[in-house]
C-alpha cells in the first residue's frame, strides 16, 4: 500500500466521514502518524470507509457504539474524548453520552466508566455542552411523542411555566395568545371542544440554535367541513423546557375530503 492509497474511493469516503466528526481544522491520523507510523494513519482512513460508512445505522448511533466500546476496552481516554465528540457533532446529546457510559459501567466497571466520565467531560466543557440538559430537538421530540400518545400530563412536562402558545387566526375559538400550561391545555380544550381532528402528521424536527421548526399536515371537521392544510410549528426551547411555541399556516385549511399520507408522528383524536 503505497501514497497512491489516497485516491483510493474506500479511503476518500472513510477520510470523508473522518472529517465530519473531527474537530474544525484537525488533521487525520495519516497526517499527525506520517513520520512514525504512516500505515497506521492510513489504515483508520480505510477502517472508516468500510465500517463507519456502511448504510446499516446512521453515524451518531455508530459513535455512540464506539463510546461504549472504548470505555468497556479501558485506558483509551483521548479516544473517548475524541469520539464523544464525534457523537455530539453527528447529532448525538449530552444525556445520550452520559446514558452510554452509565451502561457501560454494567459491563467494563464503575473505574472505567469514571475514567471515560472524565475524558467525556473535557470534550462536553470543549464543545459547550450541558450534559444534564437535553438537546432543543431532543425535547421537542419527546414532546411531540407524549402528544402522540395523548399523554396531556407528560406533554405539559416538557412546557415552562412562562411558555407562550401563538395560534394565529380571526375565523376560530382557538386562535390567539396562550400562556402558562394552564393556557395551553385551554387552547387545546378549546380546538378539541369544536373540532373532529382527523390526522395531524408532522416531519421531523429540525433545530437551529434554540428554535426547533417542524413542518406537518393536518385533516380535521370544523362546523360540519372537512379540510386538510399544512402548517409549521416553531417551538423556543430554554434549557430543557420548551418556553414559547408558533403556529404558521392557515388556520381552517383547504375545504377537501382527501386524507394526509403519515410521516414520522401522528395523532389522532375522533369523536
Amino acid at each position: 500500500m503505497g501514497d497512491d492509497s489516497h485516491n483510493d474511493e474506500n479511503f476518500r469516503r472513510g477520510a470523508a466521514v473522518l472529517a465530519s466528526i473531527s474537530p474544525e481544522g484537525a488533521q487525520p491520523p495519516w497526517v499527525t502518524f506520517a513520520d512514525v507510523a504512516p500505515l497506521l494513519g492510513r489504515q483508520t482512513g480505510y477502517a472508516f470507509g468500510t465500517i463507519m460508512a456502511r448504510p446499516g445505522l446512521d453515524l451518531r448511533t455508530r459513535e455512540l457504539a464506539t463510546v461504549a466500546m472504548l470505555t468497556v476496552l479501558g485506558g483509551c481516554d483521548a479516544q473517548v474524548a475524541y469520539h464523544v465528540g464525534g457523537a455530539l457533532r453527528a447529532g448525538a446529546t449530552g444525556p445520550e453520552v452520559v446514558e452510554v457510559l452509565t451502561q457501560a459501567s454494567v459491563y467494563a466497571g464503575i473505574p472505567r466508566a469514571l475514567n471515560a466520565a472524565a475524558a467525556a467531560r473535557k470534550t462536553f466543557a470543549d464543545l459547550g455542552v450541558d450534559p444534564t440538559v437535553a438537546a432543543p430537538r431532543a425535547v421537542v421530540v419527546d414532546f411531540l411523542a407524549a402528544v402522540a400518545q395523548r399523554d396531556w400530563t407528560k406533554a405539559a412536562g416538557f412546557l415552562s411555566e412562562t411558555v407562550t402558545w401563538v395560534a394565529v387566526g380571526r375565523r376560530v375559538p382557538w386562535a390567539g395568545t396562550w400562556k402558562g400550561p394552564e393556557g395551553v391545555a385551554r387552547f387545546r380544550e378549546t380546538l378539541l371542544g369544536g373540532t373532529v381532528i382527523e390526522e395531524v402528521t408532522v416531519t421531523e424536527p429540525v433545530a437551529s440554535g434554540a428554535v426547533v421548526l417542524v413542518r406537518g399536515a393536518f385533516a380535521h371537521r370544523f362546523q360540519d367541513v372537512s379540510y386538510t392544510g399544512r402548517f409549521v410549528l416553531e417551538f423556543g426551547v430554554s434549557g430543557s423546557l420548551i418556553d414559547r411555541v408558533e403556529v404558521h399556516g392557515d388556520e381552517l385549511g383547504s375545504p377537501v375530503t382527501s386524507r394526509i399520507d403519515s410521516t414520522v408522528f401522528t395523532i389522532e383524536e375522533r369523536k
